[in-house]
């Protein structure tokens, strides 16, 4: 084997060792990408998670919201019906007075 063939051949196996270093590297880069991906999958549902019991949160304090706000509008008006049978009432007791002062 002449001189040349020997030096070709080492080149060859150089170019081999960083071809398979490289190899390794980017296999790396992949598996690293590959746990990044999975870490976001994860946190991606995480905040799904959140984000539909945030929603479900939301939407049972509208509920209480608003049956708390029927319950005082029943309330008023509870309220405003009594106060209006009292004032019939003092009018009737105050027309009594007035046929009783006379």
């Amino acid at each position: 084997m002449e001189h040349s063939e020997i030096q070709a051949i080492q080149e060859l196996e150089v170019t081999n060792t960083k071809a398979d270093e490289e190899i390794e590297h980017w296999k790396a880069m992949a598996n690293l990408h590959q746990k990044r991906v999975a870490t976001l999958q994860t946190q991606v549902k995480t905040l799904r998670s959140d984000k539909d019991n945030l929603e479900n949160a939301i939407a049972l304090c509208q509920r209480s919201a608003d049956k708390r706000l029927q319950v005082l509008k029943c309330d008023r008006q509870n309220v405003e019906a009594e106060n209006a049978q009292l004032l019939t009432e003092l009018t009737r007791i105050r027309q009594e007075l007035e046929v009783i002062n006379l």
